[in-house]
């Protein structure tokens, strides 16, 4: 939430302390249609309730629950703290306009060792990072590049194929592993003719606060996969599994390996791919039965948050 001024003008964005820049929503309690965040005080551009609806009655968020989200919205706050990201005077809405910055996390989860539920890495252990840039905009621009702070292994990089929509663009930048977390700074976007700045806070804590999900394997009779359960629990390895529903948007399960595989799949060495799946979803059939759990070299549980990122979780057999 951003508060803007008679005259258009930017007076600042909304935190409810803890690091969450943002109202978490998918949280909300049945029959509440309305929040009353009674006084707000600001302090410069940071506005403050008096009345913090993350508790029982309105946003029923555990601690752990609280930390993933502080965690996942960093990369969308920082659109809502500088909503005039090309820097031309307008914020962007009123142009018509919207651009942000997600991050994509590729995270090593731990190894099943014969076992068919898996002893998982903590902290979780993030081998690389890359970078989303999303425009809705027109005449948008085949490539973007990337340029971020000292050490963030991005210096005026070339964008990847991009995902190209009807109203808007998806660049991605190249894949980092020096460092694996990219550091706090100024991160920008060489877009057309402007640079677009976007303020990244400290990631140090992403092995712990990163969610995972953790998942458990159930075979047939035969040694075949029947199907595939999972939680959703914090990096640090904390026992409390988390609602998906505050934190995930969707899951697809991946599977690699040899044998014959269920469909035809662009990726090499992939066998079997869910498709996309609700947050809600926590256990998948596998839709066909013949794909032998000795065959299988990783299987993987990529997900977007509700913030639009998405992390790639994998864990070998």
């Amino acid at each position: 939430m951003i508060f803007v001024g008679a005259t258009n003008n930017y007076l600042g964005y909304l935190t409810l302390g803890s690091g969450i820049d943002s109202l978490p929503l998918t949280k909300l309690s049945s029959g509440v249609n309305t929040i009353d965040l009674q006084t707000l005080s600001s302090s410069g551009l940071i506005v403050e309730p008096s009345h913090n609806p993350i508790g029982p009655e309105l946003l029923p968020l555990t601690p752990e629950e609280q930390t993933a989200i502080a965690q996942s919205d960093d990369f969308f706050a920082s659109i809502i703290k500088n909503p005039d990201v090309d820097g031309n005077g307008t914020l962007d809405f009123l142009e018509g306009k919207f651009f942000n910055l997600q991050i994509l996390y590729y995270i090593t989860g731990g190894n099943f060792a014969g076992n068919l539920i898996p002893t998982v890495t903590t902290p979780a252990y993030i081998t690389g990072y890359k970078f989303a840039f999303g425009a809705k905009d027109t005449d948008r621009p085949d490539a973007v590049y990337f340029t971020g702070p000292t050490g963030s292994g991005l210096s005026s990089s070339l964008s990847e194929q991009p995902n190209v929509y009807t109203d808007s663009t998806t660049y991605f930048s190249p894949y980092v592993t020096n460092p694996v977390i990219p550091p706090a700074g100024q991160y920008t976007v060489s877009y057309k003719t402007s640079t677009l700045a976007f303020s990244i806070s400290d990631q140090s804590s992403a092995p712990s606060n990163v969610v995972m999900a953790v998942p458990t394997v159930t075979l047939n009779g035969d040694g075949t996969i029947q199907k595939i359960s999972w939680v959703y629990k914090l990096g640090s390895g904390a026992s409390a599994t988390l609602d998906p529903q505050a934190v995930i948007s969707d899951i697809e399960l991946q599977i690699e390996g040899s044998g014959t595989p269920c469909s035809n799949y662009p990726q090499q060495g992939r066998i079997y791919n869910s498709g996309s799946l609700s947050a809600t979803t926590t256990e998948h059939v596998l839709t066909c039965q013949n794909l032998s759990w000795l065959n299988v070299i990783r299987i993987g549980m990529a997900y977007n948050d509700v913030y639009g990122n998405h992390n790639v979780v994998t864990y070998s057999r």
